[in-house]
């Protein structure tokens, strides 16, 4: 079981395929883990290698008491990338894997090949008082709360209609330490703002956003318009988690775009 030590805490990941062939890094959304990409990494270790982290404070990562603002993510996932010495990635996030895409793209666009965001955030992008509701539930009724409030959002309200994908995230969600969610500085967090910087990013980038995903689909068309090299994909009967939602469909869109851009 593969682990790296970044300093101050335990970075887990898994690894699968040939290291020679050409790397994929998927990074899961909150309160989830590595083990949400598993059937797509089987499926791309075919051709490629396949990379997949637990961010801190999630799966058996360690999860400490503070250091999970956007630029310490980023910080951590490039001294991650520089210890397993690889480079020319296709860099994959889904939701906060995506928002965590964005800022290496920004800080260090020279380690990636290319960038797929899937019902992406962004920093300074506000995305309505809900989400910030759950923080105020785990600050007042603790994490447990928490997790319990938020497999019931709105934004996960599609995977309620599929009940093995359901028991797939909420077992994920019962397993988080929600240690993020007790970050003292929490509400202290640097005030960023990618829209302003995302025209900046010269990479080929696929943006991907299932067409229920009402809480993510306009931002997906407005990063559209700000990356410079991008192109859209809006998947039919897909809510928020669309490689869980529509594996084959998402699959075929990824592997086409990466294949486009191996060079």
């Amino acid at each position: 079981m593969p682990f790296v030590d970044l300093g101050n805490y335990s970075f887990h990941y898994t690894e699968y395929g040939d290291k020679n062939n050409p790397t994929i890094i998927f990074l899961h959304a909150f309160t989830m883990d590595g083990r949400m990409w598993e059937k797509d990494a089987i499926y791309f270790s075919k051709k490629y290698h396949v990379v997949i982290p637990d961010l801190k404070g999630h799966g058996k990562s360690d999860a400490p008491l503070s250091g999970y603002t956007r630029n310490e993510r980023v910080a951590d996932l490039v001294t991650f990338i520089t210890l397993l010495n690889i480079d020319s990635i296709h860099l994959v996030g889904l939701s906060y894997g995506g928002t965590t895409a964005i800022g290496v793209a920004l800080e260090r666009p020279e380690l990636l090949k290319s960038l797929t965001l899937i019902g992406t955030s962004a920093a300074g992008y506000k995305l309505g008082t809900k989400i910030s509701a759950i923080d105020k539930i785990a600050r007042e009724q603790g994490v447990e709360a928490a997790k319990k409030r938020w497999i019931t959002t709105s934004l996960l309200w599609y995977t309620q209609e599929q009940q093995e994908i359901k028991d797939f995230v909420r077992l994920m969600m019962e397993e988080h330490s929600g240690a993020i969610w007790n970050d003292p500085e929490r509400g202290n967090y640097p005030q960023l703002n990618d829209l302003d910087k995302i025209p900046s990013i010269n990479l080929p980038t696929q943006i991907i956003v299932g067409e229920l995903d009402k809480m993510f689909l306009p931002l997906a068309q407005k990063l559209y318009n700000l990356f410079p090299s991008s192109e859209l994909s809006v998947i039919s009967d897909c809510g928020h988690l669309v490689n869980l939602e529509q594996p084959e469909v998402f699959r075929k869109e990824l592997e086409s775009f990466i294949r486009r851009h191996i060079r």
